[in-house]
């Protein structure tokens, strides 16, 4: 393991910039078609310019009203789907009663009456699925608004497809993006692992190999604080030195 300088951090060994502060650690490491080392590798001094999203912070009070709205309407929805279920399920077991007394006198219209509450049972069952499905989408959506307002980000996969091999994302672009979704603290940093000249680096200079938010990979499924510390980490030409 190497330790960072600056913040103290555990960092795996052959790490060339510490994945929670982004300070350049005192390491080599070998690009894969030369065996000279490569100098210690600095952040990119000018990122790319891009106005990050800053959103005003919810205050302790409206914080609370809210998370207690949406645990009332959890609250609410369950209960209503409850009443839903015994009342469809009241229904139907009554129409299915009726239909089979029915099929004691007249098979044929029993059958019918029998075929038609099962029928009723699977539109019943349809219908309660579709209506919890939007309301779990509702709750969902409420959650995330709340975690806005306490001043959380998250990654959008559709607008950030930096691991696309097919179409690759160049950093600059990549660091404007997480810009637009509200981290203020996104840095960039080449990994000097082409040769300049080569056809590698004209294919692959600038493209986004990982982006890094405070010591791990970035996830579309997990909140941030707006200020946690970013790193894009991309295909660079090796500096002359």
């Amino acid at each position: 393991m190497v330790k960072c300088p600056s913040c103290n951090s555990d960092n795996a060994d052959g790490t060339r910039f510490c994945n929670y502060c982004g300070v350049p650690l005192n390491v080599t490491v070998n690009v894969p078609d030369t065996e000279e080392p490569l100098p210690v590798l600095q952040l990119d001094d000018e990122p790319v310019v891009a106005v990050p999203v800053v959103r005003e912070r919810i205050d302790p009070q409206t914080e609370s009203r809210l998370m207690q709205q949406i645990q009332a309407q959890k609250q609410q929805n369950s209960a209503s789907n409850l009443l839903f279920l015994k009342i469809a399920g009241a229904v139907c077991g009554g129409f299915f009663l009726i239909a089979i007394l029915v099929s004691l006198i007249n098979t044929a219209v029993g059958i019918l009456l029998i075929v038609l509450a099962i029928l009723g049972i699977f539109g019943a069952g349809g219908y309660l699925l579709s209506r919890i499905t939007s309301q779990n989408s509702a709750i969902a959506q409420q959650k995330e608004n709340l975690e806005r307002q306490r001043g959380k980000v998250r990654i959008n996969y559709n607008e950030l497809e930096y691991d696309d091999e097919e179409n690759p994302m160049h950093y600059s672009a990549a660091v404007q993006q997480l810009m637009i979704f509200g981290f203020t603290n996104v840095r960039s940093v080449s990994l000097g692992d082409l040769k300049a000249g080569s056809s590698k680096a004209r294919k692959l200079d600038g493209n986004v190999t990982s982006i890094v938010a405070d010591g791990d990979e970035i996830s579309g499924f997990k909140w941030y604080d707006s200020n946690t510390p970013v790193l894009v980490k991309y295909h660079g030409v090796k500096p002359n030195v």
